[in-house]
C-alpha cells in the first residue's frame, strides 16, 4: 500500500514537472521553464499545476489512509526517483522546490483532513 503512494506521487510530480509552461515570460538560465509553480516568477498556469498536483497527492494519501509522515516519505521517495527530471528542470533550486512541495503537501493534507472531519460532524451538530 505504501509503495502505491510513492508510485502515485511519482506520477503526479513527473506529470506536473514536465508539463510545458504556458507562460509567455522570457526564459533564461536564471529563469528556466518550470511547472512546479515554485519560482518567484511562476505563471498562473504553473502555480495552478503545482496546486492541482499537491491536492491530488494529498487526496491519494487520504484514500490510502496514510499518516502525514508517510506522505512525506512517499514524496521524498518519488522525488529521488525523478532525478533526471529534477536536474533538467530545477538545477540549483531542487532543494528549495522539494521543501515547498513537502510544506505545501503537509498544509493541504491537514486542511483537507480537518475539512472532512468538519463535514462529518456537521449532521451531528444539527441534531443537538
Amino acid at each position: 500500500m505504501r509503495s502505491s503512494a510513492t508510485r502515485f506521487a511519482c506520477r503526479r510530480i513527473n506529470r506536473w514537472s514536465s508539463s510545458p509552461s504556458e507562460s509567455s515570460s522570457p526564459r533564461s538560465a536564471s529563469n528556466p521553464p518550470l511547472a512546479f509553480g515554485a519560482h518567484p516568477h511562476s505563471s498562473p498556469e504553473e502555480t495552478a499545476a503545482f496546486n492541482r498536483a499537491v491536492q491530488a497527492i494529498c487526496h491519494e494519501a487520504h484514500r490510502l489512509d496514510l499518516r502525514a509522515e508517510e506522505l512525506v516519505i512517499a514524496i521524498k521517495q518519488a522525488w529521488s526517483q525523478l532525478a533526471a527530471v529534477r536536474k533538467s528542470r530545477l538545477g540549483e533550486r531542487d532543494s528549495d522546490v522539494l521543501r515547498r512541495v513537502v510544506s505545501s503537501s503537509i498544509e493541504v493534507f491537514f486542511e483537507s483532513r480537518d475539512a472532512d472531519g468538519r463535514r462529518a460532524q456537521l449532521p451531528e451538530q444539527q441534531t443537538e
